[in-house]
């Protein structure tokens, strides 16, 4: 796949992958070890509830600085449209900062009957999580391969690691059985500093390189 067909693959793939269609306010597989797909078209579940009342902003938001509100976008960039990462690049001051955090939040809570916004809770739990296994260096957890992978698809069915293997640099196998009826993501640490970048996927939407076990290779010429 090219360079920019990729690009553009993946960016139509964030825009509608992470989110979930919440059934009765829960997090869907968010106990099960299953990865929990969050489709923005469910976005559209709440809009009639939501035009109907006039909702606050939580104080929440109230009480973020302007470097809080710009961390936390830039956190939810994964999910984020180019329209609404360019409107919010162009704002100032901490006020219409607070609006639009909100806003976007609010316009992906499939039920906002409930005070909790389940989809944003799941996101940034999983923002957690990663920031706290998949650092890399000063590099926060979010920002890494393993890391995006993790907060767009979820976890894992299965990791298969191979840290020692004859001529090969280490490299790990994540497996998702129920999406796309079974994909790979195969991250390689080519540097030796815990560094794994995404090699080879099986996902439609993402990175495919069938030389990736030449690429890992002690013995391979592209190290």
């Amino acid at each position: 796949m090219s360079t920019a067909l990729y690009t553009r693959s993946r960016k139509h793939l964030l825009a509608f992958v992470l989110a979930a269609a919440l059934p009765c306010g829960a997090i869907a597989g968010s106990n099960t070890g299953m990865a929990t797909h969050i489709d923005s078209a469910a976005v559209a579940v709440g809009d009639s509830a939501r035009a109907a009342v006039s909702v606050a902003i939580p104080d929440e938001y109230a009480a973020m600085t302007e470097k809080e509100l710009d961390t936390q976008f830039d956190q939810s960039q994964y999910i984020a449209s180019d329209r609404e990462r360019d409107v919010y690049a162009s704002l100032k001051g901490d006020t219409a900062k607070r609006k639009a955090l909100f806003d976007f939040w609010n316009s992906r809570d499939a039920n906002p009957a409930t005070a909790a916004n389940e989809m944003k809770a799941e996101y940034f739990k999983r923002i957690g999580y990663v920031n706290l296994n998949f650092h890399s260096g000063r590099r926060e957890g979010w920002k890494t391969d393993r890391g995006r992978v993790y907060v767009v698809y979820g976890p894992p069915d299965d990791i298969d690691h191979h840290f020692n293997d004859t001529n090969m640099k280490p490299y790990e196998i994540w497996s998702y059985f129920s999406v796309q009826g079974g994909v790979k993501f195969i991250f390689g640490d080519r540097l030796g500093i815990s560094d794994y970048k995404l090699m080879h996927s099986t996902h439609r939407s993402e990175i495919h390189d069938e030389e990736w076990v030449h690429m890992l290779s002690t013995q391979s010429l592209f190290r």
